[in-house]
This record gives C-alpha cells, sequence and structure tokens, in this order.
C-alpha cells in the first residue's frame, strides 16, 4: 500500500486505500479484475485516527524487485482486522 486518501463526508470522513492483496490477485495471470480500492466512512475524526494508526506503518513506497521488503500480506490483514473490527 502506497498511499492513503481521507476526505470529508457529509457524516464525517472516507478513508480510501488500495487493498495490496487485490492488487497482487490482479496481476496474476488469467485473473478476474476486481476493484483494488478500499473505502470506510468515519464519523468522528477519533475514530479515523484509531485507524490511521493501524494503517500508517504499512503504507510504503512501490518499488520493484526489493528484497528487503517485509513480507506485510500477514501484517496487512492483522491490521486490517484489528482496525475494522471495532465497528
Amino acid at each position: 500500500m502506497d498511499s492513503v486518501r481521507i476526505e470529508v463526508a457529509d457524516n464525517g470522513f472516507t478513508l480510501t486505500y488500495s487493498d495490496p492483496e487485490v492488487a497482487e490477485r490482479n496481476r496474476e495471470k488469467n485473473s478476474v479484475y476486481e476493484d483494488e480500492q478500499r473505502k470506510r466512512v468515519y464519523n468522528t475524526a477519533e475514530a479515523l485516527l484509531a485507524d490511521l494508526t493501524k494503517l500508517l506503518p504499512l503504507l510504503q513506497a512501490e518499488c520493484c524487485d526489493d528484497e528487503s521488503e517485509p513480507d506485510d500480506a500477514s501484517e496487512f490483514k492483522r491490521a486490517i482486522a484489528e482496525a475494522f473490527s471495532k465497528e
């Protein structure tokens, strides 16, 4: 994940990001394209900030063939599950 977007909504804020797991599946040969953009609405800035504190460490610049990249698929899953489990 290389970016997140925060926008003001009528009822609070929206957070939009690209799901790296979906992006990876989209790159597979003969895969059916799935929109990798995920969006969530927050009623309060505090709720948004709580999830951002979990997502921001997962941000990294997109690069190719970097052997030092961590295996963030499981870390991403864990952070998303934790962030979105507080509904």
